[in-house]
């Protein structure tokens, strides 16, 4: 299997694409005839990318080649390969591989375009392929040289290692995207590449090494793919110019000095895996003006920001546990540092952090968590310091997010900064190529808006993410006729790593993808690529050629003899032509085994084929000699026959024998059938051979038991008897014949003698039962339903919500493992229990000055029902809202009851400054939101029609009419006490009616209010006469007779109508004078219409018998309910007519309830 990858170098402007097998053999070792190879060039090692030891002469073929230089591979017996190269001067030499040297191809057919002084070098299928040096200036658009009778293209490779100091200090590369197949990028592989300009690292990185682009003083972007976990130490160390780096969020360590000195830097968005932030990992990034320090980091290493002058303001995250010493020191514009803990002495912190920060910089405390940073209680709060720096509160952090690395970016307004309590504040999303925005969540995931940018107000710390989604693109892959696509098809998110396939028919392979425009792409199969839009490929094959070899015997000959080539699947005729006196026999292959007897002899090609005619001497009669064995005589077919005569030959066994085959002179078996009957082309002699009527019976057991049996010959129906003994541990399962078809369970085992037979008995062995028993709340699981003795068993356990696992015991209680899962070997039959408990949870409350909390803090059991209450303790204090330890709104309810699930902090939060929202709803709808709210907070109203009312929402208005929004729901800042009407009204529905042929109808195209009733008139044409309206998809649905049609209009109601004629006389409004029986069903009641004298089943559409009606006229009505949907009526004549006639109306009908 072929795998493409891209290891794509751009030398100023010019693109090499680079192709390696996915398998290359190992190198000879160093001959002792080249004694000095350079010990500081690193040894060549498979699958590896390669610089400065592959250097071609300055005249190819006028210095040797020393075997290193040139990568002799060896193929799969262990022989060198001499692979043909391409030189300097764009011709093809071959490497000669006595003396080491290179000569021109005579029949060179391929040249390169550009002359320049280059290296590729190609090497063809199952041997490898390099690149290196340094001088790269050359380009190859595409390869196809006919070499050796054989047709090579271009050849998709596989490179996995860029070797350590690969391309160092080559000035030439622009960019470098390393493919998903490179697994370990070596130290230094691009350092000092003073001209790249961008790279991508791939998915499937797993070593990667130190300083790999230290010094690339122009690489200015870098991506790191989803999948690489680790960049090593210094890995963009000093590259000035780097001002954007997108990181993965699979990175989980970024080494020390990583982003060193990047001056450029002025963003990066770090992996929320990462743990530690190492030593001097961003320190001198003079541009970088806001950092995100994810909330899975718990280490801040010692000088990791130190020198980062242009940054201004930082967040510290709660989970971090340890920040170094200097780890912002040189800061000089720093003002605002944002502590998160909610108690600063679960971290340690090293000496001089904030050294030579700004002169204003300030530490905000987390709202609510004054006191453990030793705020005072009074209002003199000069000098009060945290971490060297003035210490102030009151703020909160609006925290934009992406729930995409990768996907696009989003910004705050006022970025992270100190927000007063009612701040507003907008944030935007900024979707990358590839992506679009989808929606604002916060952090339970909940909506929070779909507007971008959006606006709202600061009153919790908020974090709020961009939610992006990838774009969808669609692959379209066809194949010609002689395969087809195994993989790939259909539509795929932006950035998806895909592989496509394709599956050649029988007898075809591969050949290769083209484009929509036909053109040949240099792509393998399966191809793996990264969608980056709507892509269609179409995949080629072509058929597998093979040799056909003719030849002739002596006597004769045969057309077109020798090798020829033919593609599988292909017609190919032998034609023999035999000498004077002799005469065509037969065909044979190449082992002498008769083919055909037909000439001409015609064959389809399905692979290498030998064909070789026989001819034998023309006689004008042949003698059929026949003789019988012992036991059995000949009854007739000996004697003369003209050629090609049919003989028909016979033998009797004596009494007690039985006829067993022919033979020949040689003794070769020719038939088994008696009598035998063939074509006479030349003497032959048959024997007749007999044996007695017993039948041969044997025995044989499978592992793991024995057969007790006597084998041997028995008499025709003679009982025979057999018996199986298992080994320990196992038991006997069946009887069967040596070719494995079955022939009993039975055991001893009996059956008369017919015919001779082999039997064999198998065995299987014995599994042990391990009873799983669970105490309820909760369940176990296991890895298997039994077990052989002396195998390990695991089993699970999976409690209920609200309970945990305890212990696994032996069915006496006694205590097996408290472990989860549990392993152990089974020896014998057993039982095991799972112990379940129920959980308990610590569940707090608080509340700020001047509140009483009335519940209880303290351990609750799962369930049980709690109950949150708080009171003020002053008549202006206004209840606004429980919140949880992070500040997140779990009820506005006080008192407010609830389940205990977890373990919780519930905080009581009050306000002296809280207003009412009161919300009516006008007739039709009800409304949703209103309560007392915090000034400066956002209220959330919704309404709701009533449903089957006929109603829809307009608008809300304030308490004076005056509109506000017509949004659903409605969001806005509460300044005061405010009155909210929600508006709805009636529905209207456009009714359409409209005619088939012989007539024409009236009272459609109308808008109609919700219950209002319309009226539809159907008028016949002269000649016509009204059928009935139908309704439904194409109109084939009856709904009613009735002329004029009156209904309601409702949100049930069809709102398109047609109306139906036939050719007949009408009464004077055209109505129906017809003996159709029909079902119609109206105001609750069903009427049959012309069905007397019949039984009618009404059944639902899935044939469920509802109802059996026997109306006593042609107009029955029936008060009866039936829920909506579609009914089948079958009516069955009591009576049938006189004669045996049709019956008046159609056998099964349909009617809709709406």
């Amino acid at each position: 299997m072929i795998k493409k990858i891209l290891l794509m170098v751009s030398c100023l402007c010019l693109c090499c694409t680079v192709h390696a097998e996915e398998k290359l053999y190992p190198m000879p070792p160093l001959p002792s005839e080249w004694p000095n190879w350079p010990t500081n060039w690193p040894t060549p090692r498979d699958n590896s990318f390669y610089n400065d030891q592959m250097r071609w002469p300055k005249e190819p073929g006028s210095k040797p080649f020393p075997e290193q230089w040139v990568i002799a591979l060896r193929d799969k017996y262990g022989a060198p390969i001499w692979p043909t190269v391409i030189g300097p001067d764009g011709l093809i030499y071959k490497l000669d591989n006595t003396n080491y040297t290179a000569s021109l191809v005579e029949e060179n057919r391929y040249s390169i375009k550009s002359k320049n002084s280059f290296l590729i070098r190609l090497v063809w299928p199952n041997l490898g392929a390099e690149v290196g040096d340094n001088d790269l200036n050359g380009r190859i658009d595409e390869v196809d040289v006919q070499l050796c009778g054989k047709d090579y293209r271009t050849v998709n490779y596989t490179v996995t290692e860029i070797c350590p100091g690969a391309f160092r200090d080559n000035t030439t590369i622009q960019s470098a995207e390393i493919p998903e197949t490179v697994v370990t990028v070596g130290d230094s592989a691009f350092y000092g590449c003073t001209s790249l300009t961008s790279a991508t690292i791939s998915y499937d990185i797993k070593n990667f090494g130190s300083s790999v682009f230290q010094g690339c003083t122009s690489l200015k972007s870098v991506t790191i793919m989803s999948g690489v976990t680790a960049i090593g130490d210094k890995a963009f160390s000093m590259c000035s110019s780097l001002d954007s780096v997108s990181m993965s969020n699979t990175v989980t360590s970024l080494g020390k000095m990583a982003f060193f000195d990047c001056k450029a830097l002025t963003s990066i968005y770090i992996s929320e895996n990462l743990k530690t932030i190492k030593d001097e990992t961003f320190s001198g990034c003079a541009s970088l003006r806001s950092v995100v320090i994810p909330d899975s980091v718990n280490t801040i290493g010692n000088e990791s920001f130190e020198g980062c002058t242009s940054l201004t303001s930082v967040v510290l995250p709660r989970n971090v546990t340890k920040i170094g010493h200097g780890a912002f020191g040189g800061c000089r514009q720093l003002k605002d540092v944002y502590a998160e803990w909610p108690d600063p002495s679960t971290a340690t912190f090293g000496n001089q952090i904030f050294l030579n920060v700004s002169e204003y910089a300030e530490v905000y405390m987390p709202e609510g968590f004054e006191r453990y940073y030793g705020w005072p209680g009074h209002c003199n709060t000069a000098g009060v310091e945290f971490l060297g720096l003035p210490l102030t509160n009151g703020y909160h952090i609006v925290s934009p997010d992406v729930n995409l690395k990768g996907a696009g970016y989003s910004v705050a307004s006022s970025g992270q900064d100190s927000l007063k309590h009612g701040a507003e504040v907008s944030v935007e999303a900024f979707p990358y190529t590839g992506f679009h925005f989808e929606k604002w969540t916060n952090t339970r995931s909940e909506l929070l808006s779909t507007d971008n940018p959006y606006t709202f107000s600061a009153v919790i710390n908020h974090k709020v993410t961009a939610n992006f989604v990838a774009n969808e693109h669609l692959v379209s892959l066809s194949a010609d006729p002689h395969g087809s696509i195994a993989s790939g098809n259909g539509s795929h998110d932006y950035g998806k790593l895909i592989e496509i396939s394709a599956a050649p028919d029988e007898g075809y392979h591969f050949l290769k993808w083209t484009n929509a425009m036909g053109d040949s792409l240099p792509m393998g199969n399966p191809y793996r690529f990264t969608i980056k839009g709507d892509t269609a490929f179409q995949a080629h094959f072509a058929p597998n050629n093979y040799k056909i070899s003719l030849s002739a015997k002596e006597n004769g000959r045969v057309e077109d003899a020798g090798d020829t080539y033919h593609d599988y699947d292909t017609r190919v005729e032998a034609r023999a032509t035999a000498n004077t006196g002799f005469y065509f026999e037969k065909w044979t292959d190449e082992y002498g085994g008769t083919i055909s007897t037909s000439n001409p002899y015609t064959f389809i090609v399905k692979g290498n084929t030998v064909v070789q005619a026989c001819f034998a001497e023309e006689i004008d009669s042949m003698k059929v000699s026949l003789s019988a064995g012992l036991h059995g005589s000949i009854e007739s077919g000996a004697g003369t026959y003209p050629y090609k005569a049919a003989a028909r030959i016979e033998a009797f066994p004596d009494e007690g024998f039985r006829f067993l085959r022919w033979t020949d002179a040689n003794g070769s078996t020719v038939s088994t059938s008696n009598p035998y009957t063939f074509d006479v082309t030349r003497d032959v002699f048959f024997q007749a051979h007999f044996a007695q009527g017993n039948f041969n019976i044997s025995f044989s057991a499978g592992a793991n038991g024995r057969v007790e049996a006597v084998g041997g010959d028995y008499k025709y129906d003679e009982e025979v008897k057999a018996e199986a003994f298992p080994d320990p541990h196992y038991h006997f399962e069946k009887w069967t014949t040596v070719g494995g078809t079955f022939l009993s369970a039975d055991n001893p085992y009996r059956f008369r003698a017919v015919d001779d037979r082999s039997v064999v008995a198998h065995f299987a062995i014995d599994l042990l039962q391990v009873d799983l028993l669970a105490n309820k709340n909760g369940s176990i699981r296991s890895n298997a339903n039994g077990y052989p003795k002396g195998t390990a068993a695991e089993i699970t356990a999976t409690p209920d919500i609200g309970y945990h696992f305890v212990k696994w015991t032996d069915a006496q209680g006694n205590l097996l493992s408290d472990s989860n899962p549990y392993s152990f070997i089974v020896t014998g039959d057993t039982a095991v229990q799972a112990h379940f408990a129920i959980n308990s949870y610590d569940i707090r409350f608080s509340a700020g000055e001047d509140v009483t909390i009335k519940s209880v803090s303290g351990t609750y059991i799962h369930g049980t029902e709690v109950t949150a209450e708080a009171s003020a303790d002053k008549a202006f204090l206004y209840f606004i809202k429980w919140t949880n330890a992070s500040g997140e709104l779990i009820s506005k309810d006080n008192p407010y009851t609830f389940a205990a699930t977890e373990n919780i902090a519930l905080n009581a939060y009050f306000s002296s400054n809280a207003h009412q929202v009161a919300l009516t709803a006008g007739q039709g709808g009800t409304v949703s939101g209103g309560g007392r709210y915090e000034y400066n907070t956002i209220a959330k109203i919704e309404a709701a029609p009533i449903a089957g009312g006929g109603y829809h929402f307009v608008k809300w208005t304030n308490a004076k009419g005056d509109s506000l929004s017509a949004n659903n729901p409605y969001m806005f800042v509460v300044k005061s006490d405010t009155a909210v009407r929600a508006l709805f009204a009636l529905d209207t529905y456009f009714v359409t009616a409209e005619s088939a042929a012989g007539g024409h109808a009236t009272g459609g195209g109308w808008l109609y209010d919700h219950g209002v009733q319309a009226k539809l008139t159907a008028v016949a044409d002269p000649g016509y006469r009204f059928t009935g309206w139908m309704v439904g998809d194409g109109f084939n649905t009856l709904v009613s007779i009735a002329n004029p049609y009156v209904f309601t209009v409702t949100q049930l109601s069809f709102t398109a109508y047609q109306a139906r004629f036939e050719r007949g006389n009408g009464n004077a409004d055209g109505g129906i004078q017809s003996t159709e029986a029909r079902v119609l069903y109206t105001g609750g009641v069903l009427r049959l219409v012309n069905l007397s004298g019949c039984s009618v089943i009404v059944s639902t559409i899935s044939g469920q018998k509802i109802l059996s009606l026997r109306p006593g006229s042609d107009d029955e009505p029936y008060p009866v309910a039936l829920p909506a949907g579609v009914y089948v009526f079958t009516p069955i004549p009591l009576n049938l007519p006189a004669g045996g006639g049709l019956l008046p109306f159609r056998e099964i009908g349909k009617f809709v309830v709406r």
